[in-house]
């Protein structure tokens, strides 16, 4: 069972001097918060104290297809454009009888908006960096972006490296050998590759994301 609420802001660079906007947007997302704990406790009947957080940072260039994994993820509908500001999404899975909530952030693929990915890395417990495995540069950006990342990060930050696109055999770039011997060579969590149009492992993925959150609270 899987329960969300999505936090879209489509304007990063938005003026927060505003108070009244700033007023109007915290209440907002109080009553977000209030209708969040309501909602989950009624799906899974549990003690909301006793949740597991977990954050999320998506990394991928803007051919990676990183937010149509997520949409397909958590069951909305799709847009053919990159992502143009950031997206924030909740949602919750369970795992050995506990839940895990998990707080993604995926920001715009760009280059000029790697520097916002790169401070945002520094306090996520799980960072989920995509490529298209139809694309030998979003893998070539990828590793360099990798290595970036890693230096701003705390040593328990934990890693998984996704090939997206895996529909895509027939214009396969990148090969699973590749893919595989990048995350053993950073010493990744998880190597998995999936297809959002073909909803082939997603739910894995993301089950493999709460496991890994899971064990790194209960070390």
């Amino acid at each position: 069972m899987k329960f969300n609420i999505s936090d879209n802001d489509n304007n990063i660079n938005k003026n927060n001097d505003n108070s009244i906007i700033e007023k109007k947007n915290i209440k907002k997302k109080e009553n977000n918060h209030i209708e969040e704990e309501l909602k989950v406790e009624k799906l899974y009947g549990f003690n909301y104290s006793y949740l597991i957080t977990g954050k999320i940072l998506v990394i991928g260039d803007s051919d990676s297809g990183k937010t149509w994994i997520l949409d397909t993820y958590l069951s909305r509908p799709s847009s053919n454009f990159s992502t143009s500001g950031m997206n924030k999404d909740i949602f919750y899975i369970e795992v050995n009888n506990t839940i895990i909530r998990i707080i993604s952030i995926d920001l715009p693929g760009g280059e000029k908006f790697f520097p916002i990915a790169q401070r945002n890395s520094e306090n996520q417990d799980l960072i989920i960096f995509i490529y298209s495995i139809s694309n030998y540069n979003s893998f070539k950006i990828l590793k360099d972006r990798i290595k970036i990342v890693k230096q701003e990060c705390k040593n328990e930050t934990n890693f998984i490296l996704v090939g997206s696109k895996a529909d895509l055999e027939e214009s396969r770039e990148v090969s699973y050998e590749d893919g595989q011997g990048l995350a053993d060579k950073e010493n990744f969590d998880l190597f998995i590759e999936v297809s959002a149009i073909r909803n082939f492992n997603i739910d894995q993925l993301f089950f493999e994301a709460a496991k890994i959150l899971y064990r790194k609270n209960n070390s």
